[in-house]
């Protein structure tokens, strides 16, 4: 009986080595593996823990994240690899138009019964704000090393200014002042972090002595060692927000707008790309990724300050942030596939 089991377990491990090698599975099988599952299981551990240590104040967690660790990333990202300006404000202008057409495309298919979210409003927020900083960061580093982090950081600066202008009209339940819309532009400490290490490059290229004073070189020891701790705590910090998310779920429409942010919002960025290749290689595949990424976990803030919809924003976040894991890697392959 043992050896027929045997006999059983090797014909089955050898029909699933010949379907891995024909149907694609096999490959974004290993991509959910090596890139998606550390990400997911690090959320888990975050998760945990916010649901043990519930009633102690770890709101001190997401402020260092915020205010901290993730700054710290992108100005060492930005200090330590040259910026390329021409890819910049192309990457700026398709960033514009690649948001304008998913809008378009995103309202275009909400006309359909069973897509249908009724506030047009809140479907904006929650499909075209894509958790591209905390959750995209080590996803991309881990997919595509330093270079596509660094690509990933640029595209992150235009995103924190849409989520300071459209973002904030989007998420609010009033319209805002242009003067208020400012100030949460200003308060934005990325933006802030991406322009202090675009100057720390600028003047480590005119003055190269600057870099060798003692002080200097010991301050960006500092910064490496704590971009080197950012990932994982960022990772953390993100599944101790999740654990707080109110457990009364929109399911309805929460699996609609995972429809329109995990499958078809990338999809259309996939084909747009293919076909009009304004964008090419490495800086192509970043922005796709990046498309495929959740519901920003900013789109729920800002729906919690400005009184917008926030049960539905943060299940939409909960709900996509746990079926990336799946849908992450099959884009990851059909980057792969299509070779940009």
């Amino acid at each position: 009986m043992k050896k027929k089991q045997v006999i059983l377990k090797k014909e089955v491990l050898l029909f699933l080595g010949i379907l891995s090698y024909f149907f694609p599975m096999g490959p974004i099988f290993l991509l959910l593996i090596d890139i998606a599952l550390p990400v997911l299981g690090i959320i888990i551990v975050g998760f945990a823990f916010g649901k043990h240590f519930r009633n102690f104040d770890l709101g001190i967690l997401s402020k260092m994240a915020f205010y901290l660790f993730a700054p710290i990333m992108t100005m060492q990202v930005v200090r330590t690899n040259p910026l390329d300006w021409l890819q910049l404000a192309r990457l700026g202008i398709v960033f514009v138009i690649l948001k304008i057409l998913l809008a378009c495309a995103i309202l275009l298919a909400n006309i359909l019964p069973w897509l249908h979210i009724k506030d047009k409003k809140i479907l904006l927020l929650l499909t075209l704000f894509t958790n591209c900083g905390y959750y995209g960061f080590p996803i991309v580093l881990l997919a595509f090393g330093e270079a596509g982090l660094a690509i990933a950081v640029q595209y992150v600066f235009f995103f924190n200014l849409m989520t300071a202008t459209a973002g904030v009209y989007l998420a609010s339940s009033k319209p805002l002042p242009f003067k208020d819309a400012l100030k949460q532009v200003l308060r934005l400490p990325l933006l802030t972090a991406f322009f202090v290490g675009m100057l720390l490059q600028i003047i480590g290229n005119v003055f190269p002595f600057f870099n060798q004073f003692k002080g200097i070189s010991l301050i960006y020891s500092m910064m490496e060692m704590l971009y080197k701790a950012s990932i994982p705590f960022l990772l953390l910090a993100l599944g101790v927000e999740l654990s707080k998310v109110p457990i009364k779920l929109h399911l309805a429409d929460s699996f609609k707008i995972a429809f329109y942010r995990l499958l078809y919002a990338p999809a259309i960025a996939l084909v747009l790309f293919y076909f009009f290749p304004v964008l090419k290689g490495l800086v192509a595949q970043v922005v796709i990724l990046e498309t495929a990424m959740p519901t920003a976990f900013n789109a729920m803030f800002l729906a919690r300050e400005l009184d917008g919809d926030y049960e539905k924003a943060a299940s939409s976040v909960l709900v996509t942030t746990f079926f990336s894991v799946l849908s992450i890697p099959v884009f990851l392959y059909l980057l792969q596939l299509f070779q940009f």
